[in-house]
């Protein structure tokens, strides 16, 4: 039979799967521990203190013949920072040993960011779902969390965000230069009718629109994934032109997007 138990330890229940078998268990194959630690209880524990967790993982009522493989190759490649055993000190049961080993966070971080994060984790009261989620975890996984948990993402998107907003202004400055000749004379356009008034004060307007895209990447660093980016934009205005003085008005909108799929990290501005 197939089941659970809760187990406790210094006040803490925890519960576990558990196989209970009535008659003898005849014991062979590998266990497979998936373990999910809360950073409350972690505290409460005591586990990060020494304290180990035993998990009853089988029972039978007529005792058991053979082992499971050993699971410690298991644990070193699944569990960073925990070391894993089973006990069969009892003739009816079959413990697991999970304890906290002597691997920092820190010791498997490589980026500055990775070991940013970690140094200021394993200097933390240890009582958060954060850190207690990345004790679990294998240490690919670990430098992945500290990935999405450093906010590099959200640097380089107001890098690449700056970078965007430069095209509203060359856009600009390319419809001033075009509203203008060589000699520096405001080209002629449309004319408002002046009812006889004299040609130098007569008013000349212009509207126009663009629209351009722009899509570009920013290469991996040691430090940083790298990023790809898109933008899209429109752009309205109006200008007139009266004697050798121009006034003009713009409108625009831009939608952004930046991705950094290394670190499964993502954004989007709309910018106006």
């Amino acid at each position: 039979m197939v089941g659970t138990t809760n187990q406790q330890t210094s006040d803490i229940d925890w519960t576990s799967s558990l196989i209970s078998v009535t008659g003898t268990a005849s014991l062979s194959g590998t266990v497979m521990p998936v373990i999910y630690l809360d950073g409350d209880t972690l505290t409460e524990s005591g586990f990060e203190n020494g304290t180990s967790l035993d998990f009853t993982i089988l029972t039978a009522t007529g005792g058991y013949t053979g082992t499971f493989d050993d699971i410690s190759s298991i644990s070193e490649s699944l569990y960073a920072f925990l070391d894993l055993s089973l006990d069969y000190s009892s003739s009816s049961s079959v413990v697991l040993n999970v304890s906290r080993n002597d691997t920092t966070l820190e010791d498997v971080a490589n980026t500055k960011n990775q070991k940013s994060v970690a140094t200021a984790l394993d200097y933390s009261d240890h009582d958060n779902d954060v850190y207690a989620a990345i004790l679990t975890l294998s240490e690919s996984g670990a430098r992945n969390a500290y990935n999405q948990v450093d906010g590099e993402h959200a640097a380089s998107t107001q890098g690449a965000i700056s970078q965007n907003a430069t095209l509203v202004g060359a856009t600009i400055e390319g419809r001033v230069n075009q509203a203008f000749d060589a000699s520096g004379e405001i080209l002629p356009s449309m004319q408002i009718a002046t009812h006889g008034a004299a040609a130098e004060i007569a008013i000349y307007y212009t509207t126009w629109m663009r629209a351009y895209g722009s899509v570009g990447s920013v290469d991996t660093t040691a430090n940083t994934a790298s990023l790809d980016t898109s933008a899209a934009d429109v752009m309205v205005g109006a200008d007139a032109a009266m004697g050798e003085t121009c006034f003009g008005v713009f409108a625009g909108y831009q939608h952004g997007e930046y991705n950094a799929d290394s670190v499964g990290s993502s954004s989007s501005d709309d910018a106006y």
